[in-house]
């Protein structure tokens, strides 16, 4: 095997790593943000989501973007008032 293989193998392992490591991490700081900037849970729900789906890994992660952004344990806000429409 001459040197122009050997750093081509190399290379492949480093871009198989990089996607390995870099893909779950940016996963996890997408789901981090996802989680902090949620209007639909209070801080001390969502501080439990963190602690609950971050660690679990990939499974966390779904959980949260299937069930986690759509509920929450706010109240509606009450819709604004309609003024009658004047002319």
């Amino acid at each position: 095997m001459d040197s122009s293989t050997s750093y081509a193998l190399a290379g492949g392992y480093i871009a198989a790593l990089l996607i390995a490591f870099l893909v779950p991490l940016i996963l996890w700081i997408i789901t981090l943000v996802s989680i902090v900037k949620s209007p639909n849970w209070t801080p001390g729900f969502k501080a439990l989501w963190a602690l609950a789906a971050l660690p679990a890994g990939l499974i966390g992660m779904i959980c949260w973007f299937v069930w986690g952004t759509k509920d929450g344990n706010r109240p509606p806000t009450p819709p604004a008032p309609q003024f009658p429409y004047q002319a």
